[in-house]
């Protein structure tokens, strides 16, 4: 949703993803327009299969990382939706805030994890989305802290 209207900073993003993340996702974005090129549309959340969750990762209660295979080509120009959904693997780190909510910290490639053969499951926005009509990087809307994000992050 975030990077189909170029605002990383709506709540629903904040609660789901770390500062650091939605960082990261605001960046395909930013690379499209500053290339001239119209950012390519999701018709639904990126399918991703969870194949394993680590609670306690690294130790720490708060912390836990789920292992799974999340789709390629997701995104189009048109929002078409391909017939034929390739995943590779993936893992999202997770972190609990204060008030107990798990969100995504991080996340990492895993290239050994198989996931040719998984069926990936799909949903569609509904309306789908309206192209973007973006064209200067400063109209797109980058993250920023939060007040539900830990300090120093």
């Amino acid at each position: 949703m975030a990077r189909n209207i170029n605002d990383f900073s709506i709540p629903e993003l904040v609660k789901t993803a770390s500062r650091d993340a939605r960082s990261r996702a605001a960046r395909p974005a930013l690379d499209d327009v500053k290339q001239k090129r119209r950012p390519d549309i999701l018709p639904g959340p990126t399918p991703f299969l969870p194949l394993s969750v680590t609670p306690n990762f690294r130790g720490d209660p708060d912390r836990a990382a789920v292992r799974g295979c999340k789709a390629t080509e997701w995104s189009s120009a048109e929002g078409d939706v391909t017939t034929e959904l390739k995943g590779y693997g993936v893992e999202y780190r997770m972190e609990r805030l204060p008030d107990g909510t798990m969100r995504v910290e991080t996340s990492v490639g895993i290239p050994d994890l198989e996931c040719s053969d998984v069926t990936l499951p799909m949903a569609l926005f509904v309306p789908a989305p309206e192209p973007s009509d973006v064209t200067d990087v400063k109209d797109i809307v980058i993250a920023e802290r939060a007040d539900i994000d830990p300090p120093g992050k």
